[in-house]
């Protein structure tokens, strides 16, 4: 399939998020935590996370939006957990790393 796409990500078995709704989490707090479970999570034509929560819930949210996706996906024998990004540099890269 070529061009935007939406995707369902249907019922995903546990899903690891800072729960403390915080955007960053520090390292020292990483031990509290605590997975979902049973989430689905709607993905936009650019890649952003439209909703998601609980099956239900992203399920109501897509029919009171009357979204259509172009694939949707079985995650009950999946996980989920943020990306991670490891953002230091060292002194001998300073500079623009792009290239």
């Amino acid at each position: 399939m070529n061009g935007p796409q939406r995707l369902l990500l249907k019922n995903i078995k546990q899903v690891f998020t800072a729960s403390n709704k915080q955007e960053y989490v520090k390292v020292q707090t990483c031990s509290t935590i605590e997975p979902s479970h049973n989430i689905s999570i709607a993905i936009g034509e650019d890649g952003k996370i439209l909703k998601m929560g609980p099956v239900n819930e992203v399920e109501e949210w897509i029919d009171q939006h009357k979204i259509t996706f172009t694939s949707t996906k079985d995650c009950s024998k999946f996980i989920a957990i943020p990306g991670l990004v490891d953002a230091h540099t060292h002194a001998l890269f300073a500079g623009n790393r792009s290239k």
